[in-house]
């Protein structure tokens, strides 16, 4: 929380020592080398540090939530000591983009992907069939928004009210009671000219954007056109 009150208070340097503490563990291979400086027999390293972070936002998400994806999936499997007995994290929402492209982003609820438990399911380790494989979600789930058909180079813009607001999930536990998740949109990553702004909505359906290249949030309306790349929903 004290990260967040510093990016809404406008980029510092700070904030951007922060971000490097976070991003460099990532792209550390990306660094770019200075030269040693000799001046009087005296040698020093550079103190300024660089790294090329430029990057897929849903991709730098998948690295940096892997221990809080948007799904965790539990697999069982009958068969004795199966490696199929395990938990995955899935960090990315699943949808159907085909719908997306049809209908438009509004169609989020009809293009989800998401069934809580599949019973008799293969097993790829042992080969059996009564694998069972269950799903629950996380308190706030991301999904990838660059949509697009293999024939366009950019994605599909669209208004920030274009969005759906509320997507319900059943998810039934391990004692078949069926529970119903209910997600309202939080935020989306607003892509443009090589770099992402955030677009925050609050309770009151208000939209603030959050741009490290200016020093306050701004307000925005709902009619406001963004190339979205993904959306938080919690």
């Amino acid at each position: 929380m004290r990260y967040r009150s510093k990016i809404v208070s406008g980029s510092t340097a700070d904030t951007y020592e922060r971000r490097l503490n976070i991003l460099y563990p990532i792209y550390k291979n990306t660094e770019i080398k200075q030269k040693k400086i000799e001046k009087e027999n005296h040698i020093a390293l550079p103190i300024s540090r660089t790294i090329i972070c430029q990057d897929n936002v849903s991709s730098l998400w998948t690295r940096l939530f892997t221990n809080e994806p948007s799904i965790f999936e539990k697999n069982s499997c009958p068969t004795r000591n199966c490696k199929g007995n395990n938990i995955i994290n899935i960090t990315n929402f699943p949808i159907n983009y085909a719908t997306v492209i049809k209908y438009g982003f509004s169609s989020l609820q009809k293009a989800v992907e998401f069934d809580s438990v599949i019973y008799n399911m293969p097993c790829k380790y042992c080969h059996g069939k009564k694998r069972t494989r269950r799903q629950k979600p996380n308190v706030y789930i991301y999904i990838e928004l660059d949509v697009k058909t293999p024939e366009e180079t950019m994605g599909r813009k669209c208004k920030l009210r274009d969005l759906q607001t509320y997507l319900t999930l059943p998810v039934i536990d391990e004692d078949d009671n069926v529970h119903h998740f209910r997600y309202r949109l939080s935020g989306v990553a607003g892509y443009t000219n090589n770099h992402y702004i955030a677009y925050c909505r609050r309770l009151s359906g208000a939209w603030i954007s959050y741009d490290d290249t200016t020093k306050k949030p701004n307000s925005e309306v709902s009619s406001c056109e963004v190339l979205p790349h993904g959306k938080f929903k919690d």
